[in-house]
């Protein structure tokens, strides 16, 4: 009988560990699950906040053009603007101005950035999280074009 007794005990605690480590497994699966969900809605938060900020970016540059001097003709609309349908006109930079006293129409694309940036060594370059390296230009930018 304690042969048996042996047997049996040994049964089963080798299956209570095993119940327990896949409890353990479980468990740590599910800390891994939310973790990457509560990584996912930071991220989210953090791209609906850019956008937002590139949009009052594009209101504030819109503003530096003296209405008096300068009529905006032309503004790409955005995502809010179509529900996120693709409209054609998307293509087009962002802003059209016509200079009032010469007539002369331009478009003005704006850009602003936010990039986590790590500094490389002594040189003048930084790297970007994805490993592009730019130069030190830490505004955001407006570029012309005719």
């Amino acid at each position: 009988m304690s042969l048996l007794s042996s047997i049996r005990e040994r049964i089963s605690s080798s299956f209570e560990r095993w119940r327990n480590r896949r409890q353990e497994e479980k468990e740590r699966k599910q800390i891994e699950r939310e973790r990457r969900l509560e990584q996912q809605r930071r991220e989210e938060e953090q791209r609906k906040f850019l956008y937002r900020l590139g949009n009052d970016f594009e209101d504030y540059v819109i503003t530096m053009f003296n209405p008096e001097k300068f009529e905006l003709i032309h503004r790409t609309p955005t995502n809010d603007d179509t529900n996120g349908r693709f409209v054609h006109s998307m293509v087009y930079p962002d802003l059209r101005f016509r200079e009032i006293a010469t007539g002369r129409k331009f478009w003005v694309e704006v850009k602003f950035g936010h990039i986590l940036r790590t500094e490389v060594r002594s040189s003048g370059a930084t790297t970007t999280s994805s490993g592009i390296t730019r130069g030190r230009c830490t505004r955001p930018g407006i570029r012309f074009s005719s």
